[in-house]
């Protein structure tokens, strides 16, 4: 997201993909939207919040939120009707 890219948001909700594998980033004000999306490395994201890597064994089709920045990460299992809030 570029709020979370541009500073103005801190990482909220994190999700790894069944599909592809890829991992997506959203702040607390909520999912991102595609005009808002940014590829960005893993490295970057990072530098942003190092606590990402305690989601490096995050499974594939699986979510990690956390209420608060500075919270811990609370991991569950991803599906249509779940969102954190």
């Amino acid at each position: 997201s570029s709020r979370i890219l541009d500073g103005n948001e801190w990482i909220y909700y994190v999700t790894h993909d069944q599909e592809d594998g890829a991992w997506q980033f959203h702040p607390k004000s909520g999912p991102t939207p595609e005009k808002e999306a940014r590829v960005v490395s893993l490295r970057t994201i990072l530098e942003i919040d190092s606590s990402i890597a305690q989601l490096v064994d995050l499974p594939r089709g699986w979510c990690a939120g956390r209420e608060d920045k500075g919270k811990s990460w609370q991991y569950c299992k991803k599906n249509k009707t779940y969102h954190l809030a």
